[in-house]
């Protein structure tokens, strides 16, 4: 497959979605394209070619969007999905290759052998079909040395979760480094002695930390956690509830990520 690496400036896809999964997404797929193609191809939109967008559920099945390029909202349209500005990794199918076929091979050959993997945490892929119906496949990439990073700080923001659950002060001593400097969300900075004594104490215990989204950006030994949750628990013997912005900085040092900074936002609602 020739593949080629273009940025493209953010837009918007409007048109008709299915949830399906790997074991029904032929039939659903058809059905989808068999409904709404022609459809589609027929508004002034549909001249500059149909997309098919892509994105996972947390029950790993995934959506399947079939649109058109549009400014705003469609008439008529179910969904519309925002695709954010990205470097893209572009290749066509090729003839007698299916869609399937084509992705597998993009994924786990053309990518890595180029040195990089596809960019889910801040873009959809998706497949752009031309007015001759030729299609490509289009995905966010970063360099395999990025999605290390990615994946280990996830890692780390997952365990630093549990540990404040749990109040686990062992935990969060080895996630935290020792120079710490953390803004909580009412403007107070919070050393790791104090974070961990404030666990020791039990005036403050967090019973639910639901994870809604959360970005991660790669800057070599440094990165940058930016995540929206969800909280539920105890200060003081009340219950308490709130909706938290969190960045968290985190540094790679002796080849292990500590939390060395951040900042926490209550978002009004």
């Amino acid at each position: 497959m020739d593949v080629r690496f273009e940025s493209r400036d953010a837009f918007t896809v409007s048109g008709f979605a299915t949830e399906t999964s790997a074991a029904t997404n032929d039939t659903d797929l058809g059905s989808l394209w068999g409904e709404y193609k022609d459809k589609l191809a027929s508004m002034p939109e549909g001249r500059n070619g149909l997309y098919g967008v892509l994105w996972y559920t947390e029950n790993h099945s995934f959506f399947y969007l079939l649109g058109i390029e549009t400014g705003g909202a469609l008439e008529g349209a179910s969904t519309r999905v925002a695709i954010p500005a990205a470097r893209f990794a572009v290749a066509k199918v090729p003839v007698r290759k299916t869609a399937v076929e084509a992705w597998t091979e993009f994924f786990d050959k053309e990518l890595p052998e180029r040195g990089f993997a596809p960019d889910q945490e801040h873009g959809k892929y998706f497949e752009y079909y031309d007015e001759k119906g030729d299609c490509e496949l289009w995905t966010p990439v970063i360099p395999f040395q990025s999605a290390d990073t990615i994946y280990a700080v996830k890692g780390c923001e997952a365990k630093l979760r549990l540990a404040m659950m749990a109040s686990d002060v062992k935990a969060l001593g080895e996630l935290e480094a020792d120079d710490l400097a953390f803004i909580n969300h009412f403007g107070q900075l919070v050393s790791k002695s104090d974070d961990i004594l404030s666990h020791q104490q039990g005036g403050f215990k967090l019973s639910d930390i639901r994870f809604k989204n959360q970005s991660i950006r790669d800057l070599g030994d440094i990165a940058v956690a930016v995540t929206e949750a969800e909280l539920e628990g105890k200060l003081g013997g009340e219950n308490f509830t709130d909706h938290i912005m969190y960045t968290r900085i985190w540094k790679k040092t002796e080849s292990k990520w500590r939390l060395i900074g951040g900042q926490a936002t209550r978002i009004e609602t």
